[in-house]
């Protein structure tokens, strides 16, 4: 099945690290489940909540992510996997695996999830307890 995005663009503006360009792939009403960092949830809205989720990884977790491959899950939705660097305070960074399924609306991000691993994200989608709550 093809992706339902430009998988090399895409990448190329996640690995951007610059809010610009991924708003300009994000819903106005998107929607972040964001897990990976925090040990609570916290959940993020509109692209307010994009860029303070994008303030938290680099300003309260010092830490920096890198998209790798984007496999798809769906007509709508997509996972894409990569490393987190995260500062280990003595120096040196610390990398962390991390998935995100990505449900779209057209070709624009409208709920994002994060997860430890591709496994979790890919169990959680097919569970169906991914993707936004419509009603």
């Amino acid at each position: 099945m093809p992706a339902p995005v430009d998988e090399e663009a895409w990448l190329a503006i996640w690995n951007s690290q610059s809010a610009k360009p991924i708003l300009a792939i994000a819903d106005p009403e998107i929607e972040i489940h964001a897990v990976t960092l925090g040990i609570e949830g916290r959940l993020y809205t509109g692209h307010e909540g994009l860029r303070q989720w994008m303030r938290d990884i680099r300003d309260r977790y010092s830490a920096r992510s890198h998209a790798e491959e984007i496999e798809v899950l769906g007509d709508d939705a997509l996972m894409v996997c990569g490393t987190i660097f995260m500062d280990d305070g003595f120096g040196g960074e610390e990398e962390r695996r991390f998935a995100m399924v990505v449900h779209l609306v057209g070709d624009k991000a409208r709920w994002i999830g994060t997860f430890f691993s591709a496994t979790d994200a890919r169990n959680a989608f097919k569970a169906g307890v991914t993707g936004p709550v419509s009603g």
